[in-house]
């Protein structure tokens, strides 16, 4: 009875040992440190509110994948892979050489700090011509230096230089600027080779968001480009600069700064109904103030011989807009068809998405 219980414990643990090694092996290698939380938000369209997934994401080293991919000529190499800066200004470069200790590198290049995966590319020169050489991706950034496997290539005296350069950038001040959206904008000269831009924004200098990248054809003119980005902080302060990148290398362009406009928190408008004025015998001019509260709104009044503004009698102004503004707004709208020497009420109406506003009850008299 004892070895045959012997012999099942030693049973249970060989099976507990074999399960925890199939999870280890089977588990996913997690090169981000993420948290998902489930946020109401308020998007562009702010009538709408909905439920996203946010990520929480902490910076780290960064991670180059180096591609095999090469372009060659007699004296040069075009070189490529991919780094993802893990939240962090990173730079990167490729070391080669015509043994597996390399012993040079290119000119080292800054791709930003997103946590997306961004082409990498360099162009190697100086080479010697059928010859095989090993090279490797490096990234760095303050979390540490890393790099990617290394492969090689060999020059070919059959296939002619390429043509072009660098491409050349410049940010220029944003525009549109909205509560939650504004529109970067640019220049890029991609100096005779297909060239890809995109913009990084954040909070921070240190950017951290990236908008996706655009394509313009190899060419020496220079194009303005220009990029919307929403779903911003109200009332915050981001910095933003172009960046662009052909199989030459990539390019940063110059820091600039914008703020988002206000109210922090939007609400249903503020509405005050004032005395109405220009009081003849059939006419008159109604009169109230507005404040949208950041929000897209219209107006109107509501006018009445009863003074309860009850449906049956009730009269109305054409429906107008009061803008999206954060300050009281001046209306008024010019009534007509009334009776001589007759008390009338009226009061101020506004509505945005989240909701209508009445203003209080103010009466005139017509002559």
């Amino acid at each position: 009875m004892k070895n045959t219980t012997l012999f099942i414990g030693i049973l249970g643990l060989i099976a507990v040992g074999s399960l925890l090694y199939y999870v280890n092996i089977n588990s996913p290698v997690l090169t981000d440190n993420t948290m998902s939380t489930t946020t109401p938000i308020s998007i562009k369209n702010p009538s709408v509110t909905t439920t996203t997934t946010t990520t929480i994401r902490e910076a780290g080293a960064p991670i180059p994948v180096t591609s095999p991919n090469v372009t060659t000529s007699e004296f040069a190499a075009s070189v490529t892979g991919t780094v993802v800066p893990h939240g962090f200004f990173t730079n990167y470069w490729f070391e080669y050489g015509i043994t597996q200790n390399l012993g040079s590198k290119t000119v080292v290049q800054n791709i930003g700090s997103g946590y997306n995966a961004l082409t990498s590319p360099a162009y190697i020169t100086g080479l010697n011509k059928n010859t095989t050489y090993y090279y490797r991706l490096v990234s760095e950034n303050q979390y540490g230096k890393v790099a990617g496997i290394q492969y090689t290539f060999t020059t070919d005296a059959g296939n002619p230089s390429p043509i072009g350069s660098l491409p050349t950038v410049k940010t220029f001040t944003s525009n549109e600027i909205s509560r939650t959206s504004a529109t970067l904008q640019g220049e890029v000269t991609p100096n005779q080779v297909n060239t890809q831009y995109w913009f990084e924004y954040g909070r921070t200098s240190n950017f951290g968001y990236t908008t996706s990248l655009q394509t313009i054809t190899g060419s020496n003119g220079k194009t303005s480009v220009s990029l919307p980005i929403t779903n911003l902080e109200p009332l915050t302060n981001y910095y933003f600069r172009i960046n662009a990148q052909n199989s030459w290398g990539t390019v940063t362009g110059t820091t600039f700064t914008f703020k988002t406009s206000g109210p922090s928190d939007t609400a249903k408008p503020l509405v005050d109904t004032l005395d109405a004025n220009t009081l003849k015998t059939t006419s008159a001019t109604l009169r109230g103030t507005v404040n949208p509260n950041g929000m897209q709104t219209i107006y109107w009044f509501e006018y009445s011989t009863d003074s309860l503004l009850g449906a049956t009698l009730l009269k109305t102004t054409t429906h107008m807009s009061a803008g999206v503004g954060t300050n009281d707004i001046p209306l008024s709208s010019n009534i007509s068809s009334l009776v001589s020497n007759t008390n009338y009420f009226y009061r101020i109406v506004a509505e945005n998405s989240l909701g209508v506003s009445y203003g209080d009850r103010v009466s005139f008299k017509t002559k």
